[in-house]
């Protein structure tokens, strides 16, 4: 069913629990967090994708967008400056 966020979201953390390396498992189900305002999950996914993956332009805009919604405006604005002047990101990929 289109949306279902809530299967979505158990797929992936069996699929991250069967491989616990699968960062773009873990980064799918991070953009399912954020979109059920599960925020604390969401960059805790978010932080372990960039452990592995730390020049992932999609995960540092997540990170920049979850600290926006924490209320952590100066972080997150250094996080939009790092990936605006450091990473080439395409031009579909919006915060």
């Amino acid at each position: 069913m289109l949306g279902d966020y809530h299967a979505a979201a158990t797929c992936l953390r069996r699929s991250c629990l069967l491989a616990d390396n699968n960062a773009a498992a873990q980064l799918e189900l991070a953009f399912i967090c954020e979109r059920q305002h599960q925020l604390d999950e969401a960059m805790e996914l978010t932080s372990r994708v960039l452990r592995t993956e730390p020049r992932s332009a999609s995960a540092t805009l997540l990170k920049g967008r979850l600290l926006r919604r924490a209320g952590e405006i100066d972080e997150a604005e250094g996080v939009f400056r790092r990936v605006a002047f450091e990473m080439q990101v395409p031009a579909k990929i919006v915060a």
